[in-house]
């Protein structure tokens, strides 16, 4: 018996208490619930009380109502098909990002097509407690998710049930230092087929923009690529940028165009860098005269007034393979701690969905 007086936090405890019943399987999806006078006489309370129950976990989506038949447990549950995608960035600040964007389509086509529901979660704050964020710990508590997709950084949440819950499945878009599940981009893999390609188009001299956090090695690396290709390439051409300092970008491309022995190529490594490439190109009446190859998140890809190539990484393929990884753990099997993404050319992907009938989102199943 739950000795609470109080209705709201005894209508929270007796949800509590059935949402654990359909954890622990006691109560399986499509079971009618327990009917409400036994449900009253097992809590000592009343109607109303065990309506409101009722209601919280129909909205938290552990109960559905079929008209005139009844309350039942839900077909999917949140515990096994309820994703959080946690962003610490809000939608509307200046350091949003294409990739975010895309992030968020995907997980709602996947959302609307599949028994998974990937929901994109953004200003997952720690160090404000946003609404967002302590939402995110009640509903891990509460056991209202099956895992959560890291797209910031998972050390965020130390020392909270985020990182401690022995029930929830995590996953992160990138490094981590945790031992995290994670992928791994292969930047070696983007640089030598942007270089291949633009060589094979006649290029003879590279530069290149790059987002904040390649290191020196990782620059020489790219370098040395060029080099090896024929192609003419020194550290000069090659800067890295804050991409949420987009002004810069246009200060430091007009002094590499306006050099006397200027490129003829171009590779952003970042598509948020793209319009203000585009915009200077412009300005210096170069569009068509040097080459561009961008980076890319597809299916959705940066706006651009003119032609460029575009090379990036499949954010729908990306959580195909999460998925994947998931049904995996719950099969019991074997699951590699880091998945390789490799980048492909806009036409490699058309020919792959017209040639190969790529598996699309709508055909996701999703294991019990």
């Amino acid at each position: 018996m739950i000795m609470i007086k109080n209705e709201y936090n005894l209508s929270k405890a007796i949800a509590g208490e059935i949402r654990s019943w359909i954890i622990e399987g006691n109560l399986k999806p499509q079971d009618k619930l327990t009917p409400r006078a036994e449900l009253e006489q097992r809590f000592s309370t009343t109607p109303k009380t065990i309506q409101k129950s009722c209601d919280q976990l129909v909205q938290s989506g552990f109960l559905k109502v079929v008209p005139r038949r009844g309350t039942y447990i839900a077909d999917y549950l949140p515990h096994k098909y309820n994703f959080a995608v946690l962003i610490k960035s809000k939608a509307d600040s200046p350091g949003w990002t294409n990739y975010w964007s895309v992030i968020q389509t995907v997980c709602g086509e996947i959302s609307k097509n599949s028994r998974f529901n990937f929901e994109v979660r953004t200003d997952v704050n720690a160090e404000t407690r946003s609404e967002s964020y302590l939402k995110l710990l009640d509903d891990v508590e509460s056991q209202r998710l099956a895992g959560v997709v890291f797209a910031m950084n998972p050390e965020d949440f130390l020392g909270t049930a985020v990182l401690e819950s022995q029930q929830l499945q995590r996953f992160s878009l990138s490094h981590n230092n945790l031992n995290i599940p994670s992928l791994r981009f292969s930047r070696g893999t983007f640089s030598s087929k942007a270089l291949t390609k633009l060589k094979s188009s006649q290029a003879k001299k590279v530069a290149a923009l790059m987002p904040m956090g390649f290191n020196d090695e990782q620059k020489d690396a790219v370098i040395l690529q060029a080099k090896s290709l024929g192609l003419e390439m020194d550290a000069s051409m090659l800067q890295s940028l804050d991409i949420h300092h987009l002004s810069w970008t246009k200060n430091l491309l007009s002094l590499i165009f306006k050099a006397e022995e200027k490129p003829d190529s171009l590779i952003v490594f970042d598509d948020n860098f793209l319009p203000e490439v585009e915009e200077v190109l412009e300005q210096l009446e170069l569009i068509g005269k040097v080459q561009v190859l961008s980076h890319a998140n597809f299916p959705l890809l940066q706006k651009s007034k003119h032609s460029c190539l575009r090379l990036g990484y499949d954010v729908r393929d990306i959580f195909q393979q999460i998925i994947n990884h998931i049904n995996k753990q719950r099969l019991g099997e074997e699951v590699e701690s880091k998945l390789l993404v490799e980048p492909k050319f806009e036409e490699e992907l058309c020919a792959i969905e017209h040639s190969k009938n790529l598996l699309k989102v709508s055909q996701l199943v999703a294991i019990s």
